[in-house]
């Protein structure tokens, strides 16, 4: 069932960390994508359709919460998580050399130049040992869209990396970003 809310609502995350949703936006996720694949039968749109049957394949093989903005557009907050097998902890000693690492892994999976890369320290969550926040242009589609993350260790296991990610388009990134910030700054690990 979709999730649409006047008012900033305190959510579960299927990562094991709770966040405020802001008004606007729909969640999908792993505990509800069978109630949403329902929908599919009743939506007139064949690219909302198909998008939808992308992100439930998306699902069979990942835990994942997307808080889309609006009328299910493409415009949306993707948090993903996986294990790792560094506990490492990122700060400014070694920033440059994590960013360096991020920036190529991104252009040798798209076999692009990545334009626009920005990389730094984040300060939120608050309670996370670390955070960096990512900001590119994407290249991984071909339509004019923006990628911005935010990754961190989960305050109780320094293996499992956190990754929330805006993808925007040109119409709504300049709203959409501080709402990312926003979604960021109010996770908590209780």
């Amino acid at each position: 069932m979709w999730c649409n809310v006047g008012f900033a609502e305190k959510i579960k995350s299927v990562h094991g960390f709770n966040y405020e949703m802001l008004d606007g936006y729909r969640l999908l996720n792993n505990w509800n994508i069978k109630d949403s694949m329902a929908l599919a039968d009743v939506i007139a749109d064949d690219n909302k359709k198909k998008m939808l049957e992308a992100i439930s394949q998306q699902f069979d093989i990942r835990e994942m919460d997307i808080l889309f903005y609006r009328d299910f557009g493409g415009d949306n907050i993707g948090i993903t998580s996986m294990t790792t097998k560094s506990d490492a902890v990122i700060n400014d000693t070694n920033i440059k050399m994590f960013c360096n690492a991020q920036l190529k892994m991104i252009e040798d999976m798209s076999k692009k130049k990545v334009e626009q890369y920005e990389c730094s320290l984040h300060q939120n969550p608050k309670t996370a040992p670390w955070s960096v926040f990512t900001s590119y242009k994407n290249v991984f589609t071909r339509y004019p869209t923006h990628l911005y993350s935010v990754e961190f260790v989960h305050s109780t296991n320094l293996k499992k990396r956190i990754v929330l990610s805006l993808t925007c388009g040109p119409k709504y990134c300049d709203k959409l970003l501080p709402d990312l910030h926003q979604i960021v700054s109010t996770i908590t690990f209780d």
